[in-house]
């Protein structure tokens, strides 16, 4: 299922009848209850595709700073900002790095981390391309595809710190996730509660 969604944002299609690209949907969300496997099937992905997910984060409710959204944030942006080939969005973290220390919302967080910084930053372009002696030939095509996609994973998102009542991170995915590249695309996975299955309905998310 990953594969074939990877390969829907990396190859658009055109309709015959009007030659226009038909519409992508830029996040994959894996809803199933506990259990399951998701988390298992997360640290799959991460394994299998390093050349395509670039940045990953695995919530847990019990954990202090593996539940805040905050470091959730944070961790993403910085291993975003660790790829070859992103330097220059780098350099514009380090940048407003003395702002950043002083936010303490997370919309305002995300917008200073990612929103903000990402407008100009073209694809990365100098990942290193998949081994050519990969067991798995789906990444020995990767580089042959015709747009350069690249993915964010998030795992347990209903576990994620709620203030209020309210998943920050799951309102800001619905709300901003248009605003980011093109070329980066989110999996999600997460319990199939009724706040999360609302949210993310508009992303047809994969029940498992």
């Amino acid at each position: 299922k990953f594969e074939d969604w990877f390969c829907a944002q990396a190859s658009p299609v055109t309709t015959a009848s009007t030659s226009s690209s038909v519409p992508r949907n830029r996040m994959l969300c894996i809803l199933a209850g506990a259990g399951v496997g998701k988390t298992g099937i997360s640290c799959q992905l991460v394994e299998r595709y390093p050349s395509v997910i670039l940045a990953h984060f695995f919530c847990k409710h019990d954990h202090g700073e593996k539940k805040d959204p905050m470091v959730l944030l944070r961790t993403l942006a910085y291993e975003l900002s660790t790829v070859p080939g992103m330097e220059a969005y780098r350099d514009k973290l380090e940048c407003c790095k003395h702002t950043l220390s002083r936010t303490n919302d997370v919309t305002s967080l995300f917008e200073r981390l990612f929103e903000n910084p990402l407008k100009d930053i073209p694809v990365p372009t100098c990942l290193p391309p998949p081994s050519s002696s990969s067991s798995f030939p789906f990444l020995r095509t990767v580089a042959d595809f015709p747009r350069q996609q690249y993915v964010v994973l998030i795992d347990a998102l209903d576990e994620c710190d709620h203030s209020d009542g309210k998943n920050s991170i799951l309102h800001l995915i619905r709300d901003h996730l248009h605003l980011l590249p093109d070329w980066l695309s989110f999996v999600v996975t997460s319990r199939p509660e009724m706040p999360v299955q609302r949210i993310l309905a508009r992303f047809n998310p994969l029940t498992v």
